[in-house]
């Protein structure tokens, strides 16, 4: 079984630290930081591991162990060059994906620049669904349409290859619906139940997130 995901969140305003618990509450390994040592006491019941400490400081992804986290989440837009610097750090220190939060298209620009591989400009109730999106390993995309109820496209599952709807009985025994398949650019959505899903497909399901969630165990 592949391990959890494991990101690091930089900043921790309304925004990182709605995008950090949405991370651990999906079950992945979270690294909260912030330079704020009251944010950092005030969060210290509800965030697993957090760090208090400049953002662009030099080697500080070196020393709390950033080798081999799937991504650096730059979640502050205020302080220019802190968020700048933490960029080039963390990319400088191999790490494959960084997202970063910009407060304007001329800082979007400068993160592009300095290797942000996503820029964002994000309001506080974005980092639910931005943390879906991240957390989620297989999904193309994620659209909440409730709480607990999302429509994702997802890649199919390889035991499913071969397997028809009928015998996989999705939304009798799990309830997900399969409500298209997407297969060289173009949608299907007469779906017959009796016919054999082919390999390389994409398939538009909805269905309660946790089920969603754990697809590959289905």
């Amino acid at each position: 079984m592949k391990a959890n995901k494991k990101f690091i969140v930089m900043g921790l305003g309304g925004f990182g630290y709605g995008l950090a618990r949405e991370l651990e509450d999906q079950g992945c390994e979270v690294v909260a930081i912030d330079k704020n040592e009251e944010r950092v006491e005030e969060l210290a019941e509800e965030l697993s591991y957090l760090v208090c400490a400049d953002i662009g400081e030099d080697g500080l992804l070196e020393a709390i162990g950033a080798e081999g986290v799937d991504g650096v989440i730059v979640a502050t837009s205020a302080d220019l060059t802190a968020g700048t610097l933490a960029t080039i750090n963390a990319k400088e220190a191999g790490v494959e994906y960084v997202l970063a939060k910009a407060r304007s298209e001329q800082h979007a620009r400068v993160l592009t620049k300095v290797g942000a591989d996503m820029v964002v400009y994000p309001e506080q109730a974005m980092g639910h669904s931005i943390a879906k999106s991240l957390a989620s390993s297989n999904f193309a995309d994620w659209v909440e349409l409730s709480p607990k109820h999302s429509m994702v496209q997802q890649s199919i599952p390889e035991k499913w290859v071969g397997k028809t709807l009928a015998e996989l009985k999705l939304r009798d025994k799990h309830g997900i619906n399969v409500v298209g398949i997407v297969k060289d650019d173009d949608l299907e959505t007469a779906i017959d139940p009796e016919k054999p899903l082919e390999a390389e497909v994409t398939l538009l399901l909805i269905g309660a997130n946790d089920k969603l969630r754990d697809i590959k165990k289905l």
